[in-house]
């Protein structure tokens, strides 16, 4: 015989399907959710939902994007709660994507240079990069366009100014890239804030074409080659 009924448990919802049980959850909310919405709810083969109201459990990856830095003018945050997932904030022209689990906080200084050293050779475009403490991100990707005269970036350690590594300049599409790492230059556990600032200096090209190739202009006019391309 064929049963079909429903019966209410103490703080949870029960329902009989053809001698099955299915649990819709704690009963916590006040409307019914619509079928196959995620959670709250129990449904059988036929895709029959039952009457259970489970508040669904949050996304977010349990961290909280750090603040704004001081002396920023604009700030975006992003989170991703899966290993697989990535995190991806976008502010003007920089886009910063986390490859894991975390959060992250980008910014800009749009008064200028927000520590008490210079940089050599500067266009007076600065950012800033934060990563959420507890953070699982295997890499940070960061793309930097409309840089006018930038074609590379350097990151205050705290002390001093120091080139960030590795980086591409593309002319094709006037952007500056980079994959920072647990062994780039900052490090991913060095992202607690960390300034960076854009310079004519230290041109690494990006080919376009399929040679595989690139020069590098030094800031005292030096151009070495590497790869395929011409020695001049």
């Amino acid at each position: 015989m064929k049963i079909s009924a429903s019966k209410i448990l103490p703080a949870a919802l029960v329902l009989l399907v053809g001698g099955g049980i299915v649990t819709s959850g704690l009963l916590t909310g006040t409307a019914p959710v619509s079928a196959y919405s995620g959670c709250g709810y129990g449904y059988d083969n036929s895709g029959t939902y039952g009457f259970g109201y489970g508040t669904c459990p949050s996304s977010s990856s349990g961290l909280t994007p750090p603040a704004a830095p001081a002396g920023s003018t604009a700030s975006q945050s992003a989170s991703s709660s899966s290993a697989s997932g990535t995190a991806v904030a976008t502010l003007n022209s920089l886009t910063v994507e986390g490859i894991g689990a975390g959060a992250l906080t980008i910014a800009d200084y749009g008064n200028g240079n927000p520590t008490s050293q210079a940089l050599s050779a500067a266009t007076g475009q600065y950012i800033d990069i934060q990563l959420a403490s507890g953070s699982t991100f295997t890499s940070v990707d960061v793309t930097l366009c409309n840089v006018g005269t930038g074609r590379s970036l350097s990151w205050y350690n705290g002390t001093t100014w120091v080139t960030l590594s590795p980086e591409s300049y593309n002319p094709s599409t006037g952007c500056i890239t980079s994959t920072l790492s647990s062994t780039s230059s900052p490090s991913l556990s060095q992202l607690g804030g960390t300034v960076i600032g854009v310079t004519t200096q230290t041109i690494t090209t990006t080919p376009t074409s399929s040679s595989q190739g690139y020069w590098e202009v030094a800031s005292d006019g030096g151009i070495f080659s590497f790869g395929s391309s011409t020695f001049y």
